[in-house]
């Protein structure tokens, strides 16, 4: 679909790492458009943006230390 995003595919099985502090809104469905996907809020520059990171892969629960950056 059109988007005002950048798409990026850093590869299978790379952790996911946020743009910038935010909190996490939304954990979305696998049989969505997007896949399992999660929707960060943040504030940059005092602008209010939202990050989405697309088709991720299976791995442990939300919360989970999976060894990366949380």
């Amino acid at each position: 679909t059109v988007h005002n995003g950048v798409d990026l595919n850093p590869g299978y099985g790379t952790t996911v790492v946020s743009i910038a502090d935010g909190v996490v809104s939304v954990i979305g469905d696998p049989g969505s458009a997007l896949g399992t996907h999660l929707e960060i809020e943040h504030i940059i520059d005092g602008q209010p943006v939202t990050s989405v990171d697309a088709h991720l892969g299976a791995g442990g629960p939300p919360g989970e230390d999976q060894g990366g950056e949380q």
